[in-house]
């Protein structure tokens, strides 16, 4: 049979309670006191004989169970107990704190406005970059497109020096009179392609 901790805790515990009911009985017997002393000795040591009884049950009860049935017993029964301390922090703990959050809610309420109104103007951004459009200028008979005038301004800026990825901004001015577009880029840098 393997060794077992928990039950040689138990045998030891019940062998030092039968060694005390022992020393115990020997003074009873070889010393002389009053009825009184006698029968509170007597009574302790029926306690002890219990006791030791108890052990020895609990110790044949630990042999049938494992340790980690034993750790789940002893965690259920915390458990159980614990229930109703519990129900009452969690009671008090929502009381104490009700106040704050109400607190916190009122301060937060212009603070949470602001954040919807900037989301809206940034949803309405880029939704206005997110939908296609097409801009046509038509005069005397031509067709002067808006995105091929932008797409030859981004290439003459990069032929003259520029960096695509430095552009944040681009202004086009169609002339079709001249069949001419002039642009600005990033408010700096100014240009004339033909169309």
């Amino acid at each position: 049979m393997p060794h077992c901790p928990e039950k040689g805790a138990a045998m030891e515990k019940e062998l030092a309670l039968l060694q005390k009911m022992r020393i115990l009985y020997g003074n009873v017997t070889n010393t002389c006191f009053d009825q009184k002393e006698g029968k509170k000795e007597m009574e302790e040591n029926k306690n002890m004989e219990q006791e030791a009884e108890n052990t020895g049950a609990k110790a044949e009860e630990s042999t049938s169970k494992s340790f980690t049935e034993q750790v789940n017993e002893v965690i259920d029964k915390v458990a159980e107990k614990a229930k109703p301390a519990v129900k009452k922090a969690t009671k008090k703990v929502k009381e104490k704190a009700e106040p704050t959050v109400k607190a916190v809610k009122e301060k937060a309420k212009p603070k949470v406005k602001a954040v919807k109104e900037k989301a809206k103007e940034v949803k309405t951004k880029v939704d206005s970059k997110l939908y296609e459009h097409e801009v046509i200028v038509q005069y005397q008979g031509n067709s002067f497109y808006a995105k091929d005038a932008n797409e030859k301004s981004i290439e003459d800026f990069v032929a003259n020096g520029g960096k695509r990825d430095q552009i944040k901004q681009v202004q086009l001015y169609i002339k079709p009179e001249e069949r001419a577009c002039y642009y600005v880029i990033n408010n700096v840098t100014t240009g004339r392609v033909d169309l």
